[in-house]
């Protein structure tokens, strides 16, 4: 009789887990293995690990210092190995503070000072400006101001924004009208301390570098009411001051702000002689005196980031940037060196028209040199000045802590690309100069002192460089015609241009020049852009 069939919904009668050909189990006990295996090797390499290792010192009842002597505490380490959790924590609590200047007129600053915001500590862009005649604090025409307020703001918490005013008293001035009463000097004050609060800044920072010895009195009266004020406002007071200046061997000078930014560097004026602008022997011995007279905790040095170049047959030295400097060396030759003696950076050429320039700069180098002669508990801040086409290494020393560490020359070897787009000319048309570009430097170092003593640049860093063109005088027109060329239309206006004389600017389209590169061509020739 045949097995009546299976209904539907009907169990089988077989197991769950039957497995005739025994796969399962073969594939169940491998695992099992592997695991144990695994598991063996874990728990004994742990063992091992535990037996072998040492504990650290004090636990085991002896006493255990949670800080190392000054002596002892190492320098930053962050080219190397780094630091240990607790040495990291002093250096961290310690490490100066990093301001940078960002001069009104420089749109490369908000570029540079973005690309940098997270070394960065203190802002002090150049905004303001005291009218002499009526004590009015007024505003600088700084194109940058709101991008970098926006720039300030993202990083509140952690940045502090102290605007420079320019107050203008060089040698041989004439003093100012508000500067000469302590009436007068009431109302500059109250100026200033209602400008701070309407545009809830951290504080306000005066600039009276290279001001004359008879107007020194005057400023010190005037510096400690603005201080005062400013503290029972809640605000911060601050100064800048040249390394040189009378007013800084004034008895008083050290109370006269929160923070005293020293630019510790020479500003060469009209019918000055090339030399260095902050030569090694000269920063030490001002820097000695310095250190005598003011409190570390307020005391932030400014090291220079500019060059200066004395031009045959002008009176007055020309400014000039990182950037411009290894530009103008591309373009002309030159070999840009360490001076010896004074171990600032020069170089000197002659361009296109013969004249000869005698450049000498402050670099990464020099800095490099001045930070090695700083420690911690000397001051409380290093300013980068100014923030316009620096050298970018001077941004690595900074971010690698302070003071810097022996591998530092050898990470300034690799010049990294500018942080802006460099610009020359004037005018509405713009062209491709040259691409940004790396460097790389080989450094000498003196064995004892391990300052740098040498550079050879192997490979000259430059700047994306946009030359600007076609100036016009006043009531003049511009001809353009667009998405040309074209072979019906171009070589007929061409023909009446040449005909009454008249330039014109053709803006094309790549692959219409790729059908018609004849005409392109004739557009060149006939001297229209």
């Amino acid at each position: 009789m045949k097995s009546p069939k299976k209904t539907v919904g009907e169990r089988s009668a077989k197991p769950v887990f039957y497995d005739p050909t025994s796969r399962r189990l073969v594939f169940f006990t491998v695992f099992s293995l592997m695991f144990v295996v695994l598991a063996v090797v874990w728990f004994s390499l742990f063992f091992v690990h535990l037996y072998r290792s040492e504990l650290p010192p004090g636990t085991a009842g002896e006493p255990h210092a949670t800080t190392q002597p000054p002596s002892e505490v190492s320098p930053p380490n962050s080219f190397g190995t780094p630091p240990e959790p607790e040495t990291a924590r002093q250096e961290d609590a310690r490490k100066p503070e990093v301001h940078a200047f960002i001069p009104y007129w420089s749109m490369a600053g908000l570029a540079e000072t973005r690309a940098n915001i997270d070394i960065v500590d203190v802002l002090l862009p150049e905004w303001f400006s005291v009218d002499g005649a009526s004590g009015d604090i007024v505003d600088l025409p700084a194109n940058h101001r709101e991008k970098l307020k926006d720039v300030w703001l993202r990083n509140r918490e952690r940045v502090s924004l102290l605007p420079i005013v320019r107050v203008g008293l060089n040698e041989g001035d004439k003093r100012p009208d508000w500067l000469n009463s302590a009436t007068q000097h009431s109302a500059v004050v109250a100026k200033a301390t209602s400008l701070v609060t309407k545009q809830e800044l951290d504080g306000l920072c005066l600039d009276f570098s290279r001001a004359p010895a008879n107007d020194v009195d005057a400023i010190v009266a005037f510096s400690l009411a603005l201080r005062d004020e400013l503290t029972r406002a809640g605000q911060e007071s601050c100064l800048v001051l040249s390394i040189h200046d009378p007013l800084i061997e004034h008895p008083r000078a050290a109370e006269l702000a929160d923070r005293l930014i020293v630019l510790a560097f020479r500003e060469p004026g009209p019918l000055s002689i090339p030399s260095p602008l902050a030569g090694q022997g000269w920063y030490e011995q001002r820097l000695s005196v310095l250190l005598s007279k003011l409190l570390a905790e307020k005391l932030v040095i400014a090291i220079g980031s500019f060059g200066m170049d004395w031009v045959s047959g002008q009176p007055n030295p020309e400014y000039l940037n990182f950037f411009d400097v290894t530009e103008a060396v591309a373009l002309h030759g030159g070999e840009i060196d360490v001076d010896r003696e004074s171990l600032n950076s020069a170089v000197s050429f002659r361009d296109d028209q013969g004249r000869r320039h005698q450049i000498w700069l402050l670099d990464a180098l020099s800095a490099h040199n001045q930070l090695k002669q700083l420690s911690f508990d000397q001051i409380s801040g290093i300013a980068v000045w100014p923030v316009s086409g620096v050298d970018p290494g001077v941004w690595d020393l900074l971010s690698a802590g302070f003071p810097t560490p022996t591998a530092a020359p050898s990470a300034l070897q690799h010049v990294r690309q500018a942080f802006h787009v460099r610009y020359t000319g004037k005018g509405p048309l713009l062209t491709v100069q040259n691409a940004a570009q790396t460097g790389q430097r080989l450094l000498e170092t003196d064995s004892q002192s391990g300052l740098i003593t040498g550079v050879n640049y192997v490979a000259i860093p430059r700047a994306l460089t946009i030359t600007q063109s076609g100036t016009l005088p006043e009531n003049s027109v511009v001809l353009t015609f667009d998405d040309g060329p074209s072979r019906a239309y171009t070589p007929r206006i061409l023909d009446i241009l040449k005909q009454y004389q008249v330039p014109a600017v053709f803006f094309v389209v790549g692959s219409r020049v790729q059908l018609s590169p004849e005409i392109a061509q004739r557009i060149v020739e006939e001297g229209h852009e």
